[in-house]
């Protein structure tokens, strides 16, 4: 697990970043969150290093965290920090795969 955030003297004050493998996660810059309830997700999903900019971009796929509810609302292909494409998702779910699931349960509860 790597760490990105800001120090005073020897003691890290605000998380900005957490990395693990080959995911990255973002969070609300809010002061002291180094304690994990008071850390806020905005952005969770793949990432590569830029070494010429020094910095951490958004590269792969990835997803936007609401804050108040930290559900996925967003689905995102992101090229060097830039995005591609994207879809909008509703409780955490493309709406194609709620519909689905929504379909599935009506057509279980008529077979009960």
């Amino acid at each position: 697990m790597l760490l990105e955030g800001i120090w005073k003297g020897n003691k890290l004050v605000e998380i900005i970043r957490k990395i693990e493998g080959t995911i990255m996660i973002e969070f609300k810059r809010n002061g002291d969150n180094t304690i994990a309830s008071n850390r806020i997700p905005l952005y969770v999903g793949e990432f590569v290093y830029d070494e010429s900019k020094e910095s951490f971009l958004r590269n792969g796929r990835g997803y936007w965290i609401d804050e108040e509810t930290r559900i996925a609302t967003r689905e995102v292909e992101w090229k060097d920090g830039v995005e591609v494409s994207g879809r909008d998702l509703y409780d955490g779910w493309h709406i194609h795969s709620l519909t689905h699931s929504i379909l599935l349960v009506y057509f279980i509860l008529l077979l009960c």
